[in-house]
């Protein structure tokens, strides 16, 4: 896995494959009919999980913004990141 590239770019013959898969840029761009609308939700309280203190060896882990992946299964969320 590479990770992130800021500022990559596809080769022309990607994109050309690409597009032979998918088709080519639309020549117009379209608004979607719900574009405009506005969802509100209520907000829900949740009790906040106890804090854990981490060892010294790992508290760097949690100063770092950078990850390779994250996911939330069951209201849990689970943060990955390679060595």
């Amino acid at each position: 896995f590479k990770g992130y590239t800021p500022n990559f770019t596809l080769q022309e013959d990607d994109i050309r494959a690409i597009q032979a898969l998918y088709g080519g840029k639309p020549s117009k761009s379209f608004s979607s009919p719900l574009s405009n609308s506005i969802e509100t939700y209520q907000a829900v309280s949740k009790q906040m999980a106890p804090s854990v203190k981490s060892s010294n060896k790992n508290s760097a882990l949690c100063h770092d913004p950078q990850f390779d992946a994250i996911i939330t299964i069951d209201d849990d969320t689970y943060i990955f990141k390679g060595i």
